[in-house]
């Protein structure tokens, strides 16, 4: 399995969930992706790698002017963690012609256009229960049926374990043991 950046990197996925994430793109072969959290874009150009050569990825991070200086319960943003702009690592790269980084809060996002039309979401953004809340909302109204989620930081980061914690009432989630992904399988 070829992965590109496999060390693992400020706020991003180890490298045995890089494994499990490439394994399922390439596996499930989704034409259309979309990823809310870019960070520096490790995740985002390991996706596109292991895509078919016509795929979209649609990446979303903070605009610079919704960033804060100090921590919240969201989660370090991207300039926290020390990286100077979101999709900094794709954004040379060949792969990056697959790759639209997209600049807006997910959870204000006007996600009409995407409604029904995605195979694939990699929530990694904003931690806090409101905005996982909101991002899975979104996420399930843009997938099409048979689409698959993976949401991080299960199990390590309160907001994600709460909402997903209750999520679980109703919709069929699945933990992958022994990472911090969960997964669900729409049916739509």
């Amino acid at each position: 399995m070829e992965l590109l950046f496999p060390s693992p990197r400020p706020g991003g996925v180890s490298i045995e969930e890089l494994v499990i994430l490439a394994c399922l793109v390439r596996h499930l072969q989704p034409k259309r992706l979309v990823e809310i959290g870019t960070a520096e874009g490790r995740t985002t150009l390991n996706l596109a790698l292991h895509t078919p050569t016509e795929a979209e990825i649609f990446t979303f991070d903070l605009p610079s002017t919704h960033l804060s200086p100090v921590a919240s319960e969201s989660g370090p943003n991207y300039r926290q963690l020390g990286i100077p702009e979101p999709g900094c690592l794709f954004r040379d790269h060949p792969l990056s012609a697959k790759i639209r980084l997209i600049l807006a809060d997910s959870t204000q996002f006007d996600w009409s256009p995407f409604e029904r039309s995605v195979d694939f979401v990699f929530i990694d953004g904003a931690h806090d229960y409101e905005s996982v809340r909101q991002d899975t909302e979104n996420a399930l109204r843009i997938l099409r049926p048979g689409g698959v989620i993976l949401w991080h930081d299960y199990g390590v980061a309160d907001g994600v374990t709460l909402c997903l914690n209750e999520q679980v009432k109703r919709l069929p989630l699945v933990w992958l043991k022994d990472t911090t992904l969960a997964c669900l399988v729409w049916k739509g």
